[in-house]
């Protein structure tokens, strides 16, 4: 191939590049957003989890009894049976698919 071939190629391969970028740019973004939701998730547990006095001796010690507490409140019961955990995992995930998107052209075999 000669040089001027390459050349000619050259600015289409940028583009390229520069449209890729953009896409990686975007999971970048999101990753950041969803990492910042789950601090504030996080944090908004620690707070919610000591509303009810912080009293563990009165938190049900069975699975039947967190079922029962479910029963009778929706939201309590769905907090003590991790539900808020959850949600804030599932959020996480674009935050590791970002980190992996950030390491990724350094060394694939550890991103």
């Amino acid at each position: 191939m000669t040089l001027k071939c390459l050349l000619m190629n050259l600015p289409d391969k940028m583009q390229a590049d520069s449209l890729e970028n953009d896409h990686w740019k975007i999971i970048y973004k999101t990753g950041a957003i969803a990492t910042l939701i789950v601090i504030f998730g996080t944090l908004s547990d620690k707070i919610i989890g000591t509303l009810p006095g912080g009293n563990h001796t009165e938190l049900p010690a069975t699975a039947i009894d967190r079922f029962a507490q479910f029963h009778d409140n929706c939201w309590l019961g769905l907090y003590y049976l991790d539900l808020l955990n959850v949600i804030t995992l599932l959020i996480l995930v674009s935050g590791f698919f970002a980190l992996y998107a950030a390491h990724h052209k350094v060394n694939r075999g550890t991103a």
